[in-house]
Protein backbone atom coordinates (compact mmCIF):
# COMPACT_ATOMS: atom_id res chain seq x y z
CA UNK A 1 0.00 0.00 0.00
CA UNK A 2 1.33 3.73 -0.71
CA UNK A 3 1.30 6.08 2.38
CA UNK A 4 2.41 9.17 0.44
CA UNK A 5 3.94 10.81 -2.10
CA UNK A 6 6.80 12.17 -3.23
CA UNK A 7 5.55 15.79 -3.98
CA UNK A 8 7.44 18.03 -1.16
CA UNK A 9 4.45 20.46 -0.46
CA UNK A 10 1.65 20.35 2.34
CA UNK A 11 -0.19 17.27 2.60
CA UNK A 12 -3.90 19.49 2.36
CA UNK A 13 -2.79 20.18 -1.70
CA UNK A 14 -3.28 16.47 -2.20
CA UNK A 15 -5.64 15.32 0.84
CA UNK A 16 -6.91 11.98 -1.10
CA UNK A 17 -3.12 10.92 -1.41
CA UNK A 18 -1.33 11.86 1.45
CA UNK A 19 -4.17 11.89 4.18
CA UNK A 20 -7.15 10.13 3.03
CA UNK A 21 -4.66 6.94 2.62
CA UNK A 22 -5.10 6.64 6.42
CA UNK A 23 -7.61 8.77 7.79
CA UNK A 24 -10.95 7.57 6.54
CA UNK A 25 -13.27 10.79 6.76
CA UNK A 26 -14.03 13.29 3.77
CA UNK A 27 -11.57 15.35 2.03
CA UNK A 28 -13.75 17.99 3.50
CA UNK A 29 -13.85 16.53 7.05
CA UNK A 30 -9.93 16.19 7.04
CA UNK A 31 -8.87 19.73 6.07
CA UNK A 32 -11.49 21.12 8.47
CA UNK A 33 -9.81 18.74 11.50
CA UNK A 34 -6.64 19.84 10.27
CA UNK A 35 -7.21 23.43 10.16
CA UNK A 36 -8.62 23.54 13.73
CA UNK A 37 -5.95 21.43 15.13
CA UNK A 38 -3.89 23.62 13.77
CA UNK A 39 -5.05 26.83 14.74
CA UNK A 40 -5.31 25.81 18.01
CA UNK A 41 -1.73 24.76 18.46
CA UNK A 42 -0.73 28.15 16.73
CA UNK A 43 -2.89 30.18 18.94
CA UNK A 44 -0.95 27.82 21.98
CA UNK A 45 2.41 28.52 20.23
CA UNK A 46 2.36 32.60 20.04
CA UNK A 47 0.65 32.38 23.79
CA UNK A 48 4.22 30.57 24.09
CA UNK A 49 6.20 33.37 22.20
CA UNK A 50 4.48 36.07 24.45
CA UNK A 51 5.39 34.69 27.23
CA UNK A 52 9.75 33.65 26.14
CA UNK A 53 9.94 37.46 25.01
CA UNK A 54 8.70 39.03 27.79
CA UNK A 55 10.85 36.52 29.71
CA UNK A 56 13.68 37.57 27.88
CA UNK A 57 13.18 41.16 28.43
CA UNK A 58 12.68 40.40 32.12
CA UNK A 59 15.98 39.28 32.31
CA UNK A 60 17.60 41.64 30.72
CA UNK A 61 15.57 44.29 32.84
CA UNK A 62 17.20 42.16 35.68
CA UNK A 63 20.75 42.85 34.19
CA UNK A 64 20.16 46.61 33.71
CA UNK A 65 19.31 46.46 37.51
CA UNK A 66 22.21 45.12 38.73
CA UNK A 67 21.28 41.44 38.70
CA UNK A 68 24.83 39.15 38.72
CA UNK A 69 25.15 36.55 36.92
CA UNK A 70 24.56 33.64 40.26
CA UNK A 71 21.18 35.69 40.72
CA UNK A 72 20.07 34.94 37.18
CA UNK A 73 21.76 31.49 36.68
CA UNK A 74 18.14 29.86 37.46
CA UNK A 75 16.45 32.30 35.48
CA UNK A 76 18.43 31.80 32.73
CA UNK A 77 18.33 27.78 32.95
CA UNK A 78 14.17 27.81 32.70
CA UNK A 79 14.80 30.14 29.95
CA UNK A 80 16.55 28.04 27.33
CA UNK A 81 14.30 25.50 28.65
CA UNK A 82 11.36 27.17 27.80
CA UNK A 83 13.09 28.28 24.39
CA UNK A 84 13.76 24.87 23.71
CA UNK A 85 10.12 23.68 23.96
CA UNK A 86 8.91 26.55 21.49
CA UNK A 87 11.54 25.80 18.98
CA UNK A 88 11.13 22.19 19.13
CA UNK A 89 7.45 22.58 18.18
CA UNK A 90 8.34 25.48 15.72
CA UNK A 91 10.42 23.74 14.20
CA UNK A 92 8.46 20.26 14.09
CA UNK A 93 6.57 19.50 10.73
CA UNK A 94 3.02 18.12 11.16
CA UNK A 95 3.37 17.90 14.90
CA UNK A 96 -0.16 19.93 14.97
CA UNK A 97 -2.29 17.54 13.46
CA UNK A 98 -0.33 14.04 14.38
CA UNK A 99 0.36 14.67 17.61
CA UNK A 100 -1.46 17.81 19.29
CA UNK A 101 -1.51 16.83 22.27
CA UNK A 102 1.98 16.27 22.63
CA UNK A 103 2.34 19.86 20.76
CA UNK A 104 -0.20 21.41 23.66
CA UNK A 105 1.61 19.20 26.46
CA UNK A 106 4.91 20.69 25.28
CA UNK A 107 4.25 24.64 24.67
CA UNK A 108 2.45 24.69 27.93
CA UNK A 109 5.88 23.65 29.33
CA UNK A 110 7.16 25.98 27.60
CA UNK A 111 4.52 28.72 28.71
CA UNK A 112 4.85 27.48 32.05
CA UNK A 113 9.00 27.73 32.49
CA UNK A 114 8.66 31.24 30.78
CA UNK A 115 6.23 32.09 33.82
CA UNK A 116 8.57 30.98 36.20
CA UNK A 117 11.20 32.96 34.75
CA UNK A 118 9.30 36.46 34.71
CA UNK A 119 8.26 35.61 38.65
CA UNK A 120 12.02 34.43 39.53
CA UNK A 121 13.08 38.02 37.54
CA UNK A 122 10.44 40.34 39.25
CA UNK A 123 11.51 38.72 42.68
CA UNK A 124 14.80 39.67 41.73
CA UNK A 125 13.64 43.63 40.50
CA UNK A 126 11.99 43.56 43.86
CA UNK A 127 14.89 43.18 46.02
CA UNK A 128 16.84 46.04 43.97
CA UNK A 129 14.06 47.69 44.84
CA UNK A 130 12.17 47.90 41.64
CA UNK A 131 8.13 47.12 42.08
CA UNK A 132 7.22 48.16 38.16
CA UNK A 133 6.86 45.98 35.58
CA UNK A 134 9.75 46.46 32.88
CA UNK A 135 8.69 48.88 29.57
CA UNK A 136 8.64 46.39 26.38
CA UNK A 137 9.65 47.66 23.37
CA UNK A 138 7.42 47.28 20.60
CA UNK A 139 7.98 44.57 18.80
CA UNK A 140 4.78 43.99 16.77
CA UNK A 141 6.71 44.30 13.15
CA UNK A 142 9.58 42.51 11.76
CA UNK A 143 11.10 45.25 11.17
CA UNK A 144 10.91 46.72 15.00
CA UNK A 145 11.80 43.58 16.27
CA UNK A 146 15.18 43.33 13.97
CA UNK A 147 16.57 46.83 15.13
CA UNK A 148 15.64 45.70 19.28
CA UNK A 149 17.90 42.76 18.60
CA UNK A 150 20.35 45.00 16.93
CA UNK A 151 21.01 47.00 19.70
CA UNK A 152 20.70 44.09 22.28
CA UNK A 153 23.42 42.40 20.11
CA UNK A 154 25.25 45.96 19.38
CA UNK A 155 25.85 46.17 22.77
CA UNK A 156 23.68 49.51 22.83
CA UNK A 157 20.57 47.63 24.12
CA UNK A 158 17.37 49.56 25.39
CA UNK A 159 16.24 51.13 28.43
CA UNK A 160 13.58 48.84 30.50
CA UNK A 161 13.26 50.12 33.65
CA UNK A 162 11.64 53.55 34.57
Amino acid sequence: MKFTDHHVQSPLLNIENSCAVCHRWSEHEIKNRVEQIQDKVKNATRDAEDAIVKAHFDVAAAMQAGATDEELAQARRLLRHAQFRWDYIAASNGVGFHSPQEAMRILGQSVNQAQQVRLLTARILARKGISDEPTYPDIETRQKAVLITEAFVNGAGIKLLK
